[in-house]
């Protein structure tokens, strides 16, 4: 089939469906089923201010090998998360989520900060404006 890798993200299902026997009840289901009935490699996204860090290891302990953040502002806020989780012993690596629909200026010198910082990756949520992400690439490079 020639896909490697999964990113899970489990969301509350609207009131006007219905529950069914088929339904994953978490994303720790979810990452299971994956898990047990393929050899992907599981992601999972999480909002680095949220302070649910169990069900974010009962995710790990499913399966889930990298987490994604949720874009974010503050690399503060991102530093902060990462002492949490790795004083939690979550050590799967993390990839940060860049907005770069914010001012493309803030945008370098957020990316900038954060491989300066060592950060294990780093993924651009954008608008799909590729003018814009090859000015900050060249900014960086």
């Amino acid at each position: 089939m020639g896909i490697e890798n999964i990113i899970v993200k489990y969301g509350e299902k609207p009131d006007y469906i219905e529950q069914n026997e088929l339904d994953f009840l978490s994303c720790k289901d979810l990452i299971e089923y994956v898990k047990e009935n393929t050899t992907l490699s599981i992601g999972v996204i999480v909002d680095i201010a949220s302070n649910d860090l169990e069900s974010l290891k009962q995710d790990i302990g499913a399966g889930a090998s990298v987490i994604f953040t949720a874009p974010f502002f503050d690399n503060n806020m991102f530093y902060d998360f990462i002492k949490k989780i790795r004083k939690e012993n979550i050590l799967v690596p993390v990839v940060a989520c860049v907005d770069v629909r914010q001012d493309e200026s803030k945008s370098v010198i957020q990316c900038l900060d954060l491989i300066k910082n060592g950060v294990e990756g780093v993924h651009l949520c954008t608008d799909n404006s590729s003018e814009k992400i090859h000015r900050i690439f060249e900014h960086m490079l």
